[in-house]
């Protein structure tokens, strides 16, 4: 089957230089971010940056509110695809 034949709905949206797009397939939903290059690199060092600092803050011993903590053990077990 074709991914035509897959789709059953598509949402599609825009912001100024952001685009998001979610399609809903028979088997699970499909979602996709489009954003110019220079702002998306932009965003992943300020990420990076804060990433690095919570480790950090961690590591120092400093009590971190669980969203954070969260999102720490989410990034260590994160691998860029190359």
């Amino acid at each position: 089957m074709s991914e035509q034949q897959d789709q059953e709905r598509v949402f599609e949206t825009s912001a100024d230089e952001f685009k998001f797009k979610v399609e809903g397939l028979k088997d699970g939903y499909r979602v996709t971010f489009n954003m110019d290059e220079e702002t998306v690199g932009k965003q992943r060092r300020a990420f990076a940056a804060f990433i690095q600092f919570a480790k950090l803050s961690e590591k120092a011993g400093w009590r971190l509110p669980w969203p954070i903590r969260l999102l720490l053990a989410f990034w260590a077990k994160y691998k860029k695809v190359e």
